[in-house]
């Protein structure tokens, strides 16, 4: 339905981008190197989610873009703060990039270097890279993302624990 009003030229609706950023995120995985040469742990898939996911809502418009060179998605503001896929993942990431004031269009490029140059070890690459970001040693880092993958916490547990956290971290 989606690729077809896409076709046809017809206004997509919120869903039907939906649809495509749904599309979009899977044709991402196609770009990660080696990522079928290994299995990956839960928690480790749960990164690679959350990562793949963030970036195909960061770069929808490109994907939209190679279906139809001069148009631009209505909605991808919209679908970046809320869409369908690894809500909770997301959302959580997202407010750790906001509570550390981690620039989103920033971390979209370095962490595309994570997932397509290398993918290998991405839950140990991913907490060096948040270590680096939120100037947090190595452990809290890691207990972030583990909460925030791991979803043994409450929405509001975990924001209260990502706040303890940046007010604890050390000077630059």
């Amino acid at each position: 339905s989606a690729l077809q009003s896409f076709r046809n030229k017809v206004h997509l609706t919120k869903e039907d981008e939906s649809m495509l950023l749904a599309l979009w995120h899977e044709l991402t995985h196609l770009r990660t190197k080696d990522l079928f040469k290994w299995q990956f742990s839960d928690p480790e898939d749960n990164v690679l989610e959350t990562i793949t996911e963030f970036i195909a809502r960061h770069t929808y418009d490109e994907f939209f873009r190679m279906l139809r060179p001069k148009a631009k998605p209505n909605y991808q503001k919209e679908l970046i703060k809320d869409s369908l896929g690894y809500q909770t993942y997301v959302w959580r990431f997202r407010y750790v990039l906001q509570t550390f004031k981690i620039n989103e269009k920033e971390a979209v490029e370095e962490l595309k270097g994570i997932l397509f140059e290398d993918s290998r070890n991405i839950y140990r690459r991913f907490v060096d890279w948040l270590s680096t970001k939120t100037n947090l040693p190595e452990i809290p880092s890691g207990v972030i993302v583990w909460d925030m993958v791991n979803l043994r916490l409450s929405n509001e547990e975990f924001q209260k624990e990502v706040k303890e956290y940046a007010k604890r971290r050390r000077k630059k």
